[in-house]
């Protein structure tokens, strides 16, 4: 008998790290995931965005730390829907948004995600 697993029946999570929000989710992504001084510069203090491309990793450190203890680090994953941002356009369009800029209608958002 082989020590080897067959390429079916290895675990290699999920795609979108979104999904680690069940326990043994969390229990897997918490055992895989490597905590190294990359992790460490996210957390430094005059860090405020990830920014990369799809699939580098950005909501895998956000579901990680917000999953998990990690350096007295508290963590939280807020999302923005696409249509978030659609109703505040379509209000301006509407003209219920007079005096708000494009850029106030982002800030409310992060605002609101933050609060």
């Amino acid at each position: 008998m082989s020590d080897f697993l067959k390429i079916s029946a290895l675990n290699i999570g999920s795609i979108d790290a979104v999904n680690y929000t069940g326990r043994q989710e969390k229990e897997f992504l918490s055992k895989i995931f490597l905590r190294d001084s990359i992790l460490d510069r996210v957390l430094e203090s005059k860090k405020y965005f990830l920014v990369g491309e799809k699939g580098t990793g950005k909501t895998a450190y956000a579901t990680l730390l917000s999953n998990s203890e990690y350096k007295n680090t508290a963590s939280d994953v807020k999302s923005i829907e696409s249509t978030d941002y659609s109703k505040f356009i379509k209000h301006k369009q509407m003209g219920n948004l007079k005096l708000s800029t494009y850029t106030d209608i982002w800030k409310v958002i992060i605002l609101l995600l933050i609060g």
